[in-house]
């Protein structure tokens, strides 16, 4: 599977969580400031690691997003010096190739 495809995996929020953070006037931005009344010391902790983990996974489909982007920008990664490597099947075909590339990454 590419690497761009894979789904975001949002954790879900306890049972408990879930009930606070649905109760209005809760908001996520409040409560990182330290203004959400609401929220019990007790499941503070649960609720910043579940935001970390969120924030973690938003970080890396960025991290993905970039990284197709990169690899647009620089071309097919099967294809090196205009030769396509899936249609090199010798050896000695291979070799040369592998020379050409060092030469030019030099």
């Amino acid at each position: 599977m590419d690497a761009l495809a894979l789904p975001m995996q949002v954790p879900q929020l306890s049972p408990s969580l879930r009930f606070i953070v649905e109760t209005r006037p809760f908001s996520f931005s409040d409560f990182k400031r330290g203004l959400a009344e609401n929220v019990p010391e007790i499941l503070e902790a649960e609720l910043n690691s579940w935001i970390k983990r969120v924030y973690l996974q938003f970080r890396e489909l960025e991290l993905r997003l970039l990284l197709g982007r990169l690899r647009s920008s620089l071309g097919s990664p099967r294809r090196a010096a205009g030769v396509d490597l899936e249609r090199c099947h010798s050896g000695r075909a291979h070799a040369s190739l592998s020379r050409l590339m060092v030469r030019s990454a030099a």
